[in-house]
C-alpha cells in the first residue's frame, strides 16, 4: 500500500496546474481539471505504479486540453 502523504503531496503538486480532488463514497478519489475533466484513481492505492499511472493520465488530459 501506498503512503497516504504520497497522494498529499502529489495534490500540492497539480492543484497549481487547475487540478482539484474530492472522495467519492466508493473508495476512490475523482480529480478534476479546470477544462471539466475527471480522473479517477484509488485513495489507497495498492500498487507501487498507481502515483506515476495517474500523473500519466493527469498529464494527457492537460495536453488534451491545451490543444
Amino acid at each position: 500500500m501506498m503512503p497516504r502523504h504520497a497522494l498529499k503531496e502529489l495534490l500540492r503538486s497539480v492543484k497549481a496546474r487547475g487540478w482539484s480532488a474530492e472522495l467519492t463514497r466508493g473508495g476512490h478519489v475523482r480529480w478534476k481539471h479546470t477544462s471539466g475533466a475527471f480522473v479517477f484513481g484509488a485513495a489507497t492505492p495498492s500498487d507501487r505504479r498507481a502515483i506515476q499511472n495517474l500523473k500519466a493520465q493527469m498529464k494527457r488530459v492537460e495536453v488534451g486540453a491545451a490543444t
